[in-house]
């Protein structure tokens, strides 16, 4: 039996069902029928839907529509029966409705090279280069000024390349005019928090294992350290990763007690976490037991400003500006700010020197 043979067997299938089951409801509204006869008229249909299943599946045909029929005639009676007939009617309207892969594929199109494999490239190289030579990827120009297809590029570049440093862009591409780009940043956001999540289990999973491992701890606490830093999650996660990664901080510490990155997190998501007197005890200690590094002071300052203790700023800053001048990583308007709290002598000399660098 060929497609159209089905389809029409279908349809007389379901036209006689509905016939069938509005006369059974009639007859019982007309109290000719009893309840019992009723509902052991409906179930004699219903079989009968049952069998021609049985008989489609058997000689292997598309069983879609009839079990389509059978389920909402159970279901429904004849306003099931009528919605198959409905719905067969209107089937072929749709047949050039957009498949699903064809619409994921518009939401988010392939990388081109023209956009998106250029942006892809800078990043992969921006981990390799200096940090005062990077130049950041243009995503907010693009986002900002571009067309509709250059924002699609860029964020599916960032979906694909995400790093916590993009999730600016990300929230920008959220208040677009346009709707798809609005609908296709939430998307790459919810495709995000998918993929958080499903590191921190496998990162948890691998702490459990080996909770004396340095390099495990260190591995999970800065992917809770990135996210909760990214502001794509919501405040009380956030919240919840920055704890846990200071935590998880502090105990690769007590293993690996001399690396000052680490060192300088711990005060960072302090200071972030808005825990200033702690931050400032933290980087204090760090520089009285030797680790002393420009961003160490940078932080110390600033968790001694939270404070209101501006005359210790001004001494901090004092004694370290050299170091923190000669430090090319740290932008010009920063070394500007810190030469404000100096005498006017030194603030000549820090000038020279930035002027110099």
């Amino acid at each position: 039996m060929g497609k159209a043979g089905q389809i029409l067997t279908l349809l007389i299938v379901a036209s006689a069902a509905l016939l069938v089951e509005s006369y059974v409801v009639l007859l019982y509204a007309g109290d000719s029928l009893s309840g019992i006869q009723l509902v052991i008229s409906h179930c004699a249909i219903v079989s009968a839907l049952v069998g021609y299943v049985w008989l489609a599946r058997r000689n292997t045909l598309d069983l879609r529509g009839p079990l389509l029929l059978a389920i909402a005639t159970f279901g429904l009676g004849p306003f099931g029966a009528g919605g198959t007939l409905f719905v067969l009617a209107l089937t072929p309207q749709f047949k050039s409705a957009t498949m699903f892969e064809d619409w994921y594929a518009a939401i988010f199109p392939e990388d081109e090279v023209n956009t998106s494999e250029e942006l892809a490239e800078r990043i992969r190289t921006s981990d390799h280069t200096p940090r005062h030579q990077q130049s950041a990827p243009p995503f907010g120009d693009i986002l900002s000024g571009g067309t509709f297809d250059q924002k699609q590029h860029v964020i599916q570049t960032i979906m694909l390349h995400f790093k916590p440093a993009f999730a600016p862009s990300l929230l920008l591409a959220l208040q677009d005019d346009n709707n798809g780009v609005r609908v296709q940043a939430a998307s790459a956001i919810a495709k995000i928090e998918h993929d958080f999540t499903t590191t921190t289990m496998e990162r948890t999973k691998a702490y459990t294992r080996t909770p004396n491992d340095p390099d495990v701890i260190l591995a999970l606490a800065e992917h809770l350290d990135d996210y909760a830093f990214s502001g794509i999650l919501d405040r009380e996660q956030e919240k919840v990763n920055r704890r846990e990664s200071i935590r998880l901080y502090r105990a690769y510490l007590d293993l690996r007690s001399d690396d000052l990155a680490v060192r300088i997190s711990v005060g960072r998501s302090l200071l972030r976490a808005r825990d200033y007197s702690e931050a400032e005890a933290w980087l204090q200690e760090s520089i009285r037991a030797g680790h002393i590094t420009p961003k160490i002071v940078l932080w110390l300052i600033e968790s001694k400003y939270r404070l209101r203790r501006f005359a210790e700023v001004r001494q901090l800053v004092h004694t370290h500006h050299e170091m923190i001048v000669a430090d090319a990583r740290f932008p010009v308007k920063v070394r500007d700010a810190l030469a404000t709290w100096l005498p006017s002598n030194a603030t000549r000399h820090i000038n020279t020197l930035t002027t110099e660098s």
